[in-house]
């Protein structure tokens, strides 16, 4: 398993995609690491989603 894929066995999903953009750099055809950039972007906009839900429902909550 390679640092990035470590990276992102243990939710560090930023910093992992910071890394793919970096390599991007110098590598623009390289499509396994765009495929996991890909999978980076769209875990960490889920969980921004996701955070945003539960502040929205916390605020409700607090406010009846």
């Amino acid at each position: 398993m390679g640092y990035w894929e470590m990276l992102m066995s243990y939710k560090k999903y930023a910093r992992a995609k910071e890394l793919f953009e970096g390599y991007l750099k110098a590598n623009l055809d390289d499509s396994e690491v765009k495929s996991l950039l890909q999978k980076c972007e769209n875990i960490i906009g889920k969980a921004r989603k996701l955070g945003s839900i539960v502040q929205h429902r916390d605020a409700e909550s607090s406010s009846a």
